[in-house]
């Protein structure tokens, strides 16, 4: 089990990221930025959560980098970066990828690098649309890298049956003793 003291703080917001590689595994309590970036732009960190992934440089395909070198388990400062819709490329030596990315105004962006599958697939999250507003809800991880099929419709089903299972047990016993 791991766990993280977070000293949060009214108006702000925190990202709790797992970080590291298997007995090394801990968590960083990152601060979300909540404030307006200057007209015309919009805020984007990059957090590589990617085993697969050592180091990678983000940025737009075809455009300047706005984050170099991201290391595993490292977060970026927020960088200003310009408004539109982009096709934001990762790149390393082991694999890449591209993600389609509208940067709007008065917003923050986390991009987070994550191995699904087998590959590499970079999310994005808006962290805020203007001072002090948060979204609502979280990333979609899928579980890690190493995490196997989705269990919960299986367990789901399985508990259902079994209650199922119960009521018609419970109702042919008073069935029988009632006769």
């Amino acid at each position: 089990m791991i766990s993280a003291t977070v000293d949060a703080r009214s108006g702000a917001a925190y990202t709790v990221a797992g970080t590291g590689k298997s007995a090394d595994l801990g968590l960083d309590v990152l601060t979300d930025k909540l404030d307006i970036p200057p007209a015309g732009k919009a805020s984007v960190r990059v957090i590589n959560a990617a085993l697969s992934v050592p180091s990678a440089d983000v940025g737009p395909v075809n455009g300047p980098v706005w984050a170099q070198d991201v290391a595993f388990g490292t977060e970026t400062a927020y960088v200003d970066c310009p408004l539109g819709r982009w096709d934001l490329a990762v790149s390393s030596p082991e694999t890449s990828a591209t993600v389609p990315l509208t940067l709007q105004e008065n917003s923050t962006y986390t991009v987070l690098l994550i191995d699904k599958g087998n590959g590499l697939e970079p999310q994005v999250t808006r962290d805020s649309t203007g001072a002090g507003t948060v979204p609502s809800g979280a990333i979609e991880t899928g579980l890690g890298g190493a995490a196997g099929p989705d269990l919960l419709p299986a367990a789901a089903g399985g508990a259902a049956m079994l209650v199922l299972i119960g009521l018609v047990v419970v109702r042919s016993r008073r069935a029988a003793g009632g006769r």
